[in-house]
């Protein structure tokens, strides 16, 4: 990890664990030890200190009582509260968005989707993460609702502390290039109430597959 200039301390470790926490270098249920990160980051406990309780604010972080903090698992019914939100609010940014998505967007989501299929070949699950989540930006890109937007950005956040990975379940990922295809006619032909529609079916199916499959796994 970086040092941290003692200047906005508080606010750039934050955005280091952060990231550190989206890439998956410091995983679901991981401890954080104040000491080492103290160390590894050049900070005192303070700021530290203060940027994980920002971090506890946005979820991606939980205090245990007397055992410190570590990185958040969610349970089953977490995933269900992440994904209502996430159908209702991505299928709606949907509709406003594909109104004003243009050639260059379009062109976008194709090279996406080839690129996910090398991905999903090489079985290179973060890669498709990534992919994916920039599949999703472009589609809701153009929508007019900053608010919308930025909640929807927080959704994504929180997803990435769910300790198994939706893509790495036997053929979800390919199950999510076709599921993507569907949408990108329906943006080709700038229909936007077919974009939208098959944007709730596409993650109710992403929802329904990381349940079932983590409830196999009890």
């Amino acid at each position: 990890m970086e040092k941290v200039e003692s200047l906005l301390a508080k606010d750039k470790i934050a955005s280091i664990l952060r990231n550190e926490i989206i890439k998956g270098n410091i995983k679901p249920g991981q401890k954080l030890l104040e000491k080492e990160l103290c160390e590894q980051l050049g900070v005192s406990r303070t700021p530290l200190r203060e940027a994980i309780r920002n971090l506890e604010v946005e979820g991606l972080i939980e205090s245990i009582p007397n055992k410190g903090s570590r990185v958040r698992t969610m349970t089953i019914q977490d995933i269900k509260n992440v994904y209502e939100l996430r159908i209702e609010l991505e299928a709606l940014a949907t509709k406003k968005s594909v109104p004003y998505l243009i050639k260059e967007d379009l062109d976008s989501l194709f090279s996406i989707q080839e690129m996910l299929k090398t991905a999903t070949k090489k079985a290179t699950w973060g890669e498709v993460s990534e992919l994916n989540k920039k599949f999703h930006n472009i589609l809701v890109s153009k929508g007019d609702n900053n608010l919308l937007l930025s909640t929807i950005d927080q959704l994504h956040k929180v997803s990435v502390v769910i300790s198994v990975s939706n893509f790495s379940i036997p053929g979800r990922s390919w199950n999510v290039i076709d599921e993507h295809s569907k949408v990108i006619e329906a943006v080709k032909e700038k229909d936007a109430e077919l974009a939208s529609i098959l944007m709730r079916n596409h993650l109710e199916a992403a929802r329904d597959s990381l349940l079932n499959y983590m409830s196999n796994m009890e």
